[in-house]
């Protein structure tokens, strides 16, 4: 009888993974929703981070989170998603308290932000910082808590099984570290039941050529998998017919400032496009933070708008009209500054200095820039002059607007 009650909660579950793995309802509202154990529960308990179900079915099988009914839910926008798929409210998230059934919404890989580079590192839960692709690699890399190959991360951590190997722990290794003699994964797991695989692939030596596209050594990619939605990393081969979607990371952009770009690997190991460049605009705005100066843009010899500003740009400085260059760099009218790939200036950017004027020391006895203004009554004011078209004078001189046009005589050194 207990065989027969097992392999009913067994079929029950497996058809719940099977409807929620189809995007149907993984919960039938009049019926409620099935727990492995024979209850049930009502369908707005399933996959709200809290185990409804006695046996914690609802959320995930006992201890497995790859054992769940919420592995490929979609959360509201005003929500956020455990690990294993359940959706918690957004102000739940990082609370300090536990609102997922794994915890995950509190784990620190979520929680703490990195201040320059938020995509390239997570935190371990001891609050240090490493490498994302240093996570689930099978390896220790957080020495104080190992929280980096926790198997409730792991466990769900993409893992190409075609071309790699997961961990008994979860962690995700390239096939060709299984079976070597080290220890690739921490739990040593990569080197059981070898020793069949050690007779026939010792030292073994590929007689085919690399199958599949590879992607090039690049930083700034961000790259997954489109329709298996896992992370391919730099140097790595992908199997012809995959197509790959590629981001930026660290701040840098594609040409034309496209968030994304997609690619197919095709047939013979080719792309069907070109592995679009990282880069990363210079400021245009120090080009225009100052009236002292007016900048020309141009690349590769043809002149370009200032605003997105590839790297090998070259900006002419120039000053404006009644300002001149600084002393320091000399009696040239221009200088130029070139956009570096780090999307840094080649060099800082000088502003121009006022012709119209200079400044006097304490003792000076004569007003270089002084004027004196009349009118056809002959009533004399004085007047200062602050651009070539512009002086500044008595407001009495000029409060009636029937009076002509103004003379004016310059008081010369």
């Amino acid at each position: 009888m207990w065989k027969v009650k097992f392999f009913l909660i067994i079929l029950l579950f497996f058809v719940n993974c099977i409807r929620a793995d189809d995007d149907e309802e993984i919960c039938d509202h009049d019926e409620g929703f099935n727990c492995t154990d024979g209850s049930s529960v009502d369908c707005l308990e399933v996959c709200n981070g809290t185990k409804g179900c006695p046996d914690g079915s609802d959320e995930f099988l006992w201890n497995d989170i790859t054992k769940s009914p919420c592995l490929n839910q979609e959360c509201p926008n005003d929500h956020v998603q455990c690990n294993y798929g359940a959706c918690i409210p957004l102000a739940a998230h990082c609370d300090n308290n536990f609102d997922c059934a794994d915890k995950s919404d509190e784990w620190k890989y979520y929680c703490n932000i990195h201040k320059e580079n938020p995509e390239e590192f997570k935190s371990c839960e001891s609050g240090d910082f490493i490498p994302k692709n240093k996570f689930c690699n099978g390896e220790i890399d957080c020495p104080k808590d190992r929280s980096d190959e926790f198997p409730h991360l792991c466990n769900l951590w993409p893992c190409p099984l075609d071309t790699h190997y997961r961990c008994d722990s979860g962690g995700c290794i390239p096939q060709t570290k299984k079976c070597n003699n080290i220890k690739d994964c921490h739990d040593n797991s990569d080197e059981k039941d070898c020793s069949t695989s050690r007779n026939v692939r010792k030292n073994p030596v590929s007689t085919t050529p690399s199958q599949g596209c590879l992607i090039r050594r690049d930083s700034n990619y961000y790259i997954k998998n489109e329709l298996e939605n896992y992370i391919i990393y730099p140097e790595e081969r992908v199997p012809v017919n995959t197509r790959i979607i590629i981001k930026c990371r660290n701040n840098f952009v594609f040409h034309g400032n496209y968030s994304e770009q997609r690619r197919v690997c095709e047939r013979h190991g080719t792309w069907n496009s070109p592995l679009p460049h990282c880069i990363k605009y210079c400021d245009e705005r120090i080009l225009s933070n100052s009236k002292s100066t007016t900048a020309l843009c141009s690349f590769q010899g043809s002149k370009v708008d200032c605003n997105k500003i590839v790297p090998d740009t070259i900006a002419k400085v120039s000053c404006a009209d009644s300002y001149k260059m600084p002393e320091q760099l000399g009696d040239f009218a221009s200088y130029e500054m070139t956009c570096k790939t780090d999307g840094k200036w080649s060099k800082r950017k000088a502003n121009c200095e006022p012709i119209c004027g200079r400044y006097a020391s304490d003792n000076a006895s004569v007003a270089p820039w002084h004027v004196g203004v009349k009118t056809d009554l002959n009533e004399r004011c004085g007047g200062t002059i602050v651009s070539p078209s512009i002086v500044i004078t008595a407001l009495h001189c000029v409060q009636f607007e029937d009076d002509p046009a103004l003379s004016f005589t310059i008081n010369r050194l």
